[in-house]
């Protein structure tokens, strides 16, 4: 899989040494400690509040996402899992063994496109596999209109128009850091320095570079045209234009492991900050309970949730075992007190797995 070069900072370097390569249209700078791997910095996961990014270190805004090891270049399917810990725009490559050494950065396009090749992304129509509803507001429109509609809606994407016609995307993200658009970012000022935020126009952050597909599209070609064109998501639109759905990379890469994975598959989403060095380890501990319930029932979609509260964090436990879904939820004041106390509920419903398994092998014996 191919591996894009990307700036690599200190963690004591200045943030905004950061920012600028951002602003120069990097996708993601690696923060190192020394020579080792330390976290990520994108315009993604800047933190809300920031003021002054000369005051602050590198090490303030960097987010410990899972990393790819050199070997693991040849398991695109592990890699997709990976991405699916957070809303990264790359995840870093680094040497096998420490000091763990950064290598450069795999992108969402580079993967959907490394998915591809190997025959992995499923001949289905992207009407099949789009998000809906999408809804669309004018670029002229506020800022604070459009995080009224968002709250009201309980969405994060809008399509944006100028006299109803498509000109970009934007979501919760593209509201965390930058005043200007992506071609006009040639100064340093950040929205949490401007008074009014909630009057400014909504096209001053508008995503430029989207990519249109007809909703009647086999998903192999717009995966294609996703690879080709460095586009994480594309807007689905019918026969008369008009936008009725978007395909993120996000949901490809779901729906390629619910397809391929030949053992049950966890999908983790809420696990930030420093949390995230345990996402590993704690989707290969979930997994390996599941793997031995999945040896008496089919195990469907697991999920899991995580909410970090003020004083503890709470976690959300779901999961189909043949056709009856359970829920479990748990909380505990460290993340790795809580997970414990899930995987002693997981190990209960492989009990419940096994009757099940029973109760059919008795019913098919009766006829």
């Amino acid at each position: 899989m191919k591996v894009k070069k990307a700036p690599i900072l200190s963690k004591e370097e200045k943030l905004s040494k950061a920012i600028a390569q951002l602003l120069k249209g990097e996708e993601t700078v690696i923060i190192v400690d020394g020579e080792s791997y330390y976290g990520i910095i994108d315009d993604k996961n800047i933190r809300l509040g920031l003021k002054n990014p000369d005051k602050v270190k590198c090490s303030s805004s960097a987010i410990k996402a899972p990393s790819i090891k050199r070997k693991e270049l040849e398991e695109p399917l592990k890699i997709a899992g990976k991405f699916l810990s957070g809303h990264f725009n790359a995840l870093p490559v680094i040497e096998d063994k420490k000091p763990n050494k950064p290598l450069g950065v795999v992108t969402r396009t580079a993967l959907l496109g490394e998915l591809l090749r190997r025959g992995l992304i499923p001949k289905v129509s992207c009407y099949a596999v789009m998000a809906t509803p999408i809804y669309s507001i004018e670029g002229e429109e506020t800022l604070g209109r459009l995080k009224r509609l968002m709250k009201e809606l309980k969405v994060h994407k809008f399509v944006v128009t100028e006299n109803k016609k498509i000109m970009g995307i934007i979501s919760t993200t593209d509201l965390l850091m930058f005043m200007e658009k992506p071609k006009k970012r040639d100064s340093l000022q950040l929205i949490t320095s401007v008074k009014n935020q909630d009057e400014l126009k909504i096209k001053q952050f508008v995503r430029e570079e989207f990519l249109i597909v007809n909703d009647r599209e086999l998903l192999t070609g717009v995966v294609e045209k996703m690879a080709k064109e460095n586009s994480p998501h594309a807007i689905v639109v019918n026969n008369y234009g008009n936008p009725i759905g978007i395909i993120s990379s996000l949901d490809i890469f779901k729906l390629v492991l619910k397809i391929t994975s030949p053992r049950p598959t966890l999908v983790i989403s809420g696990i930030e900050g420093d949390d995230l060095i345990l996402y590993e380890d704690i989707k290969e501990a979930i997994e390996k309970e599941l793997l031995k319930i999945s040896k008496f029932v089919y195990v469907r979609e697991p999920t899991l949730r995580v909410k970090k509260r003020k004083t503890h964090y709470e976690i959300y436990f779901g999961v189909e075992l043949e056709d009856e879904i359970f829920h479990i939820k748990e909380d505990s004041h460290t993340l790795e007190e809580a997970i414990r106390k899930l995987i002693k509920h997981i190990q209960k419903l492989a009990t419940k797995a096994k009757d099940i398994h029973k109760s059919h092998k008795t019913t098919s014996e009766e006829y």
